[in-house]
């Protein structure tokens, strides 16, 4: 099992590339819900590449591969079924699920309802209006489950033929409206940069070279891009919008594949002191990445945080199979 991202990575042959040459396969493999599954027909362009396939997969590293095929995130109940029918089907708990998708019983479920698995971890928060919270109390109380349900169909949809992956990642970007990162990119043309975003990634939602980048923002060669420095694009071979829904998809991918992995189990506080940066107080100390930490404290401006500051510092635990 590959990724679609270790396939690119392995062959040099762009997302957009694969998806004009291999229609039928699923949405939830662009978007990153899945693998590649073992067995797979791979159609590449002949051109494209220079070796044989088997030598070009060959050079990966053991890493990018997976003996097993990501777990479904998401479950559509089918007309009949029942919740205990499901946590079977899933070697899950009726428990489980009933507290995962917040149901009052375990016996009330309708047909055509999404059900939260556990692969998909807990549901993502979105912070409410109120002002930044500082107890343990008000963070429970600022903090509302929120599952967008625009995001429901990227299990079921297919990518078209041509187009594939602008059309997947405009419907993958609905399932980060809890984030409150801004992903956009502004009147000027520029955008904010977020940690695990590196100049080959934008130049490669640009579609253009990554030196092209380094020019237009006089950026020394092998200089590395700053956490919440702002970055000057170049859209002259596609739009904002197209930019903004394959980051999008990007970031999503980052998120499912976090709460895989990890459950958020309490909240703790942190008085920031002098000299602490934000991004290394989250990334290091905490280990908690920063999409999560802004959820978590809301309204604060990351780039001007005063000593005596209390932030919210979420808890993490290894998921458990």
């Amino acid at each position: 099992y590959l990724s679609v991202d270790a396939l690119t990575r392995a062959t040099g042959v762009s997302r957009g590339e694969l998806a004009r040459h291999n229609p039928s396969w699923q949405a939830t493999i662009w978007q990153g819900s899945k693998h590649v599954p073992k067995g797979k027909l791979v159609r590449l362009p002949r051109s494209a590449i220079s070796e044989p396939l088997d030598d070009l997969l060959a050079a990966l590293g053991p890493d990018d591969w997976a003996n097993a095929q990501l777990p479904d995130m998401f479950h559509r109940i089918q007309r009949g079924e029942t919740l205990s029918e499901i946590a079977e089907m899933y070697d899950t708990r009726v428990s489980t699920l009933v507290a995962l998708n917040n149901l009052r019983s375990g016996n009330r479920i309708r047909a055509g309802q999404r059900l939260r698995l556990p692969a998909a971890g807990p549901a993502p928060v979105a912070a409410t209006r109120q002002p930044e919270p500082t107890t343990q109390a008000a963070v429970e109380a600022a903090v509302v489950a929120a599952e967008p349900e625009g995001a429901t169909e990227l299990v079921e949809q297919e990518p078209a033929a041509l187009g594939g992956e602008e059309e997947v990642a405009s419907t993958a970007s609905t399932g980060l409206l809890s984030d409150p990162s801004d992903y956009s990119v502004a009147d000027d043309g520029t955008i904010e940069i977020h940690p695990e975003e590196t100049l080959g990634h934008f130049a490669d939602w640009l579609e253009i070279r990554t030196q092209r980048l380094r020019d237009i923002n006089g950026l020394a060669f092998r200089t590395p891009v700053e956490v919440g420095r702002r970055l000057k694009l170049d859209l002259s071979k596609i739009s904002a919008d197209v930019f903004e829904n394959r980051r999008v998809a990007y970031h999503r991918q980052l998120q499912d594949g976090f709460f895989r992995e990890h459950r958020i189990t309490d909240v703790s506080q942190h008085t920031i002191r002098r000299g602490e940066s934000i991004w290394i107080l989250s990334l290091r100390e905490y280990a908690v990445p920063v999409w999560l930490f802004r959820q978590y404290n809301p309204g604060l401006d990351l780039h001007r945080v005063q000593p005596g500051t209390v932030v919210q510092i979420p808890v993490l635990a290894d998921s458990v199979d």
